[in-house]
């Protein structure tokens, strides 16, 4: 049996899917569990999918995608910036609350987004005038 491959072994596409699919996961509001019972397979065995040390087969990306309701190329987001598996492991996961801002964000109507830009830079502004990398209000 080979031996599951160590997530600096991995390769970035690898790292690339099973970080999209714990995106895609939370922002649906799926636990692991949940996910896993779905499958047949053991939350364990997500984990290994989300962190890119175990690769996802082309028909469970179908199953995945079918499951949490997103086309295939969804896993692949990300894909066409041509980052090393160094820089992707640079990127700070969002948590929880940041995901559903962000899902929740993306319907709201564009005059109405630039409304809440301006509230959330002022709101930060108010709270540390001493950050420039903010920015401050237009």
């Amino acid at each position: 049996m080979a031996r599951a491959a160590k997530r600096q072994d991995a390769h970035k596409i690898d790292i690339l899917v099973g970080g999209n699919l714990r995106r895609i996961r939370l922002s649906r509001g799926m636990p692991q569990t949940g996910i896993a019972k779905a499958l047949g397979l053991s939350f364990q065995q997500i984990q290994k999918y989300e962190n890119g040390s175990n690769r996802i087969s082309a028909s469970r990306l179908w199953e995945l995608a079918g499951l949490l309701e997103v086309e295939v190329k969804e896993f692949f987001r990300g894909a066409e910036t041509g980052l090393t598996v160094e820089e992707f492991s640079e990127i700070p996961a969002f948590s929880v609350e940041e995901i559903k801002f962000v899902t929740l964000f993306r319907n709201v109507p564009t005059d109405v987004r630039d409304c809440l830009v301006d509230v959330a830079r002022a709101t930060v502004n108010r709270k540390d005038r001493a950050n420039p990398e903010l920015g401050a209000p237009d």
